[in-house]
């Protein structure tokens, strides 16, 4: 169900282009389910959190930046033949590693979060249609 531009809110359906009723639920020409499609200012809702998706990355990215950079510092370890360098390139390398590992879930709960919210906001924007309609047939 699609709403045409006019004054008044018309919609017309998706697959046979009728005019239809505001609180239709079937298309009385074709008989397609229009209850089930939404509306397109209900798709088109703001995006909050942005920059809490983005700091979200940015630790994740330097994460994964700190794991690269300690299995590199392990594998220098295992290769290296310096007995000095020995003791140092292994507690930084596991170091690195494992809170590299640590700021990537961290990154991944921002994502979590974020997407939580969003689909919590469109879940609750389509119980408001569909209360809407409910009521507007009980009226």
């Amino acid at each position: 169900m699609t709403k045409t531009t006019s004054d008044k809110p018309k919609y017309t359906c998706s697959d046979c282009e009728q005019e239809l009723d505001e609180n239709a639920i079937i298309c009385p020409n074709c008989g397609a389910n229009v209850e089930e499609i939404e509306e397109e200012e209900d798709i088109a809702v703001p995006y909050h959190f942005r920059a809490l998706l983005t700091y979200g990355s940015v630790i994740s990215f330097v994460g994964w930046l700190e794991v690269i950079i300690g299995l590199i510092l392990i594998i220098n370890y295992i290769v290296s033949k310096d007995s000095t360098l020995q003791f140092v390139l292994l507690p930084i390398g596991v170091y690195l590693t494992l809170f590299g590992f640590l700021a990537i879930a961290i990154g991944q709960v921002f994502a979590c979060f974020v997407t939580i919210e969003k689909n919590t906001r469109e879940t609750n924007n389509i119980l408001i249609t569909k209360l809407d309609k409910l009521i507007a047939k009980l009226t």
